[in-house]
């Protein structure tokens, strides 16, 4: 319920915005004459965040492993700050086709 929230919210506020889920497992390990030393199991989640820029020829990026409302509202944020700041610059800019806007009923 509360992502639902945080990304209606998130809709409203950018032209065009896409999240990605990522999920990252480690092992870390080391062998030593044959004994294997030091067993480490992580396992990070994240989010990656997509953000077009007003004039809609950027996209800027973003990622966060804070899943909380206000960690996916600032990683938001930067994603659309990167994105225009690359607008002002004319960085390599993209037709609109790379990420079009979904249109249909769900």
């Amino acid at each position: 319920m509360i992502f639902s929230e945080t990304f209606t919210q998130l809709k409203t506020r950018y032209p065009w915005i896409g999240l990605r889920k990522i999920k990252e497992h480690q092992f870390h390990f080391q062998a030593e004459i044959g004994k294997v030393k030091n067993l480490l199991e992580l396992q990070t989640d994240g989010v990656q965040i997509e953000v077009r820029s007003d004039d809609g020829h950027y996209i800027g990026y973003a990622s966060t492993s804070d899943l909380s409302p206000n960690g996916l509202l600032i990683a938001a944020q930067k994603a659309y700050l990167l994105a225009n700041l690359q607008s002002k610059y004319g960085l390599a800019p993209l037709p609109k086709s790379v990420r079009p806007i979904a249109q249909g009923r769900y």
